[in-house]
């Protein structure tokens, strides 16, 4: 088995104002006391009716200034868009993604977040593995055989 690419690509990234507000407004929310995540399924078809034929998961991040100064909020950010691009592959497809890190975010380090993220998306159901809370990032080791 080959090892699949670890990137986080333009095309995989919530980047419009418009979508980021509908996965507010029509997504699913769960919370934690560090990461609040709204998810939405994407729609198959734009409303011109044009068939989407890209089915990757798109993610947004947003922070607000509660957080802290930039370089928290950048922390934040950076350890997010890191556990995304290490575990993308685990989710279903079509789906729009977005993280709201809280207060109780700042203090965790890569692996706990990590866990907590994991956990959210078992509990959304957006796993496609039976992928456990507890699980790392993807390594090369997980697909040596």
């Amino acid at each position: 088995m080959s090892i699949p690419k670890l990137t986080f690509r333009k095309h995989e990234r919530l980047r419009l104002n418009k979508d980021i507000k509908r996965v507010f407004n029509k997504g699913r929310v769960f919370k934690h006391p560090a990461l609040i995540m709204f998810s939405v399924d994407r729609p198959v078809r734009t409303p011109a009716g044009i068939k989407i034929t890209d089915s990757a998961s798109r993610f947004g991040i947003v922070v607000t200034k509660k957080l802290g100064n930039a370089s928290k909020r950048n922390r934040i950010k950076r350890l997010l868009r890191e556990i995304i691009r290490l575990n993308k592959m685990y989710l279903s497809p079509c789906l729009d993604i977005v993280f709201l890190p809280r207060i109780g975010a700042v203090p965790l380090d890569f692996h706990s977040l990590n866990r907590v993220v994991l956990d959210m998306w078992k509990r959304a159901g957006v796993l496609k593995h039976n992928v456990t809370a507890g699980a790392g990032p993807v390594t090369a080791k997980h697909f040596e055989q």
